[in-house]
């Protein structure tokens, strides 16, 4: 099986078996891509929030292959084969992605939310949420500067090419 250069990550919270939280984002480069022979550097260029049944179905089928009752912090990788389909790549387990800011710069704020379960206080989140932000935001990030939160609608009136 050969696999695309189209991956998406999928970054969800449990607890004691149940889902919490999970968001989906696509990524649409790699920061320094240009300097790996693959073209992957593990540094997300630019990410965008997306809602996929199909990725999330197969990403919950994943944690669940490694846990019966997930507990924690789990993220889901995956790339797209040739027939569009998301094939599970790695699972993080335990640990935010270092783009969780773009989270919680867009209104879902993935650690607190993690404090609150483990400090026993209500979440602030409905529990079950799947992708709650929505579509089309944009990460933007690049060598020297701030990270850049935008709508993919303005990124032509907000970025200088």
């Amino acid at each position: 099986m050969s696999l695309s250069s189209k991956t998406v990550t999928w970054l969800s919270i449990w607890h004691e078996g149940e889902l919490i939280l999970a968001q989906t984002r696509a990524r649409q480069g790699w920061t320094h891509g240009n300097r790996a022979i693959s073209g992957v550097t593990g540094v997300t260029k630019v990410g965008v929030t997306i809602s996929d049944d199909q990725v999330t179905e197969i990403a919950k089928n994943t944690v669940r292959a490694v846990s019966d009752k997930p507990h924690g912090i789990f993220g889901v990788d995956m790339a797209y084969d040739k027939n569009g389909i998301p094939n599970p790549t790695e699972i993080n387990i335990s640990r935010f992605f270092t783009t969780v800011r773009f989270f919680t710069e867009a209104g879902v704020n993935f650690p607190e939310i993690f404090k609150q379960l483990a400090l026993g206080e209500e979440v602030s989140i409905d529990k079950g949420a799947i992708n709650p932000l929505e579509d089309g935001l944009m990460w933007v990030r690049g060598m020297d500067r701030e990270p850049l939160l935008i709508s993919s609608e303005n990124i032509e009136k907000e970025i200088i090419f």
